[in-house]
C-alpha cells in the first residue's frame, strides 16, 4: 500500500542505524522515502519508489558495499507493533578471494591489503584459481621521484623568500642572515649533492638518474635519463631514495635535527 502507517521506522546500515518518524496524514511511502533521504543523520542510504503491476514499493540502497552496507528496516507504532513488512532483493556481500590458499574478505572489489604493495581490482567470480602476474609500474615510480623533486623545490623556494633579499623592493626577508636557516640550506644542498655509497645499489648520486642541482638550490629532472635509469635498474633507484643509507634517511635525520623536540 502507498500508505504505510504512522510511527517510527529504523534503518540499520552495517553497525549503524538511524530513525525517522511518520505522523498521521503524512505516512505514505513517498513521505517515508523523503524522510529517509533528508534525515540529518542518514548513514548512507538512498530511498526510491518502484511501481509495477503489483503496486508501489519502497526500495532502499546502501552507498557502502560489503557488510558495511548491509541494510535492515524495522517499524514500531505507538504500541510497539510493527506496521511494515520487508523483503531483501540483493543481500550485502563481501568480496572473497583466496591467495595461496588463504582467504581474504573485504567490503570492496578493490583489494589493497591482501598482498603487500599490490592493489587488486576484482572483475568477476571464478570457480578455479587464476594466475596472477605482477608487473613493475615504471610510471608510478617516475611520478614518485618527480614528487620528491617538486616538494624539495617548494621548500627551497620558500626558504629563499623568507631568508633572501628582494632587490626590486629593497627589502630583506624576516629570516635573512638567520644562522639556523643558513645551516639548513647548506645541509639540504649537501643531501642532494653527495654520493650515497652504502645503499647496496648501482646508483649512488641523484645526477646518475637525471636529477641535478641548479645554481639557485633547486633541482631539475632530465626525464629521459630518469626513464632510462628506471628501465635499467629500478631497484637501485629505490635503494638510492629509501634504503637505510640513502637520501630519505639522510633527509629525515637532518630535518629531525632542526624540527624535532629537544
Amino acid at each position: 500500500s502507498s500508505t504505510v502507517g504512522d510511527g517510527t521506522v529504523t534503518i540499520g546500515v552495517g553497525s549503524n542505524s538511524f530513525s525517522v518518524k511518520l505522523a498521521p496524514g503524512s505516512d505514505s511511502l513517498a513521505a517515508l522515502a523523503s524522510a529517509i533521504n533528508n534525515a540529518p543523520d542518514n548513514k548512507g542510504v538512498s530511498a526510491s519508489l518502484i511501481t509495477d503491476s503489483g503496486g508501489t514499493r519502497l526500495m532502499l540502497t546502501a552507498q557502502q558495499t560489503g557488510n558495511a552496507g548491509a541494510l535492515t528496516l524495522s517499524s514500531a507504532d505507538s504500541s510497539g507493533a510493527s506496521f511494515m513488512s520487508t523483503s531483501q532483493v540483493q543481500p550485502a556481500q563481501q568480496a572473497h578471494i583466496q591467495v595461496d590458499g588463504f582467504d581474504y574478505y573485504g567490503d570492496s572489489n578493490t583489494v589493497s591489503n591482501a598482498i603487500s604493495g599490490v592493489t587488486l581490482n576484482l572483475q568477476a567470480t571464478s570457480a578455479t584459481a587464476a594466475p596472477l602476474t605482477l608487473s613493475y609500474n615504471q610510471q608510478a615510480a617516475a611520478s614518485a621521484v618527480q614528487a620528491f623533486v617538486s616538494a624539495y623545490n617548494a621548500v627551497v623556494k620558500d626558504i629563499a623568500s623568507q631568508a633572501g633579499y628582494n632587490a626590486t623592493t629593497q627589502t630583506a626577508g624576516p629570516l635573512m642572515a638567520n644562522p639556523l636557516v643558513q645551516s639548513l640550506t647548506r645541509q639540504l644542498g649537501t643531501i642532494v649533492g653527495v654520493a650515497y655509497n652504502g645503499t647496496g645499489g648501482n646508483y649512488s648520486m641523484l645526477s646518475q638518474i637525471g636529477i641535478t642541482l641548479n645554481g639557485d638550490g633547486t633541482l631539475s629532472t632530465d626525464n629521459t635519463k630518469l626513464t632510462n635509469a628506471l628501465s635499467a635498474d629500478p631497484t637501485s633507484v629505490q635503494k638510492l631514495f629509501a634504503s637505510n643509507g640513502g637520501i630519505g634517511t639522510s633527509m629525515n635525520n637532518t630535518l629531525n635535527g632542526f624540527l624535532g623536540a629537544g
